[in-house]
């Protein structure tokens, strides 16, 4: 499940970062029952409010909860016109076609995730950022299990630190302590 976090990170990057916001998930092993009978479960969670019942997990100054909501709004560098549905199914259909050929089903979901299935990840995607500044991060696992012997385990990431501008000086306030100034990087 590690090579799999990487490479839902990765994926999640590309979604975020693409011009477009829509990309066809395509797997010609995923059909019908196929997708179902899968037992390992990745949960893309995109709250459409705060999630305080979000496992806190954050470490060095990171914090996990509560799950940030996911709006367009917040984020930059998107057409106009782009809605947050869109960019949730563009940022799916990515993490399922990387996932394609793993013995995972994804699921996208707007509420907390159900707690039907044994193996199952959650990942709750917001639109915040996370880290200090000048240390923004992109995403943290729960635990990095090797071998998977955890059943349930839980990531989270931060789309809104793809907005930083590392150009930004850190700790330069004005009056209304928002951060002022850029340097060149």
């Amino acid at each position: 499940m590690r090579r799999q976090r990487i490479l839902f990170i990765i994926a999640l990057m590309c979604a975020l970062g693409m011009g477009r916001v829509h990309a066809q998930a395509d797997c010609y092993i995923s059909y019908g029952l196929v997708e179902d009978s899968k037992p390992n479960k990745l949960y893309l969670y995109f709250p459409t409010a705060d999630d305080n019942t979000y496992p806190e997990f954050g470490l060095g100054g990171l914090v996990t909860s509560p799950a940030h909501r996911f709006d367009v709004a917040e984020l930059t560098g998107f057409p106009t016109g782009v809605t947050t549905a869109q960019l949730r199914d563009g940022v799916t259909d990515v993490v399922r076609s990387t996932f394609c050929e793993f013995n995972v089903q994804v699921l996208q979901t707007t509420t907390a995730p159900p707690t039907t299935f044994a193996r199952r990840n959650t990942v709750a995607i917001g639109t915040d950022a996370g880290g200090t500044c000048g240390g923004e991060t992109w995403g943290l696992a729960q635990a990095v299990d090797a071998g998977d012997p955890t059943a349930v385990d839980f990531a989270r990431e931060w789309a809104g630190s793809r907005d930083v501008d590392p150009r930004r000086e850190c700790g330069t306030v004005d009056s209304n302590n928002v951060e002022l100034g850029f340097h060149e990087p």
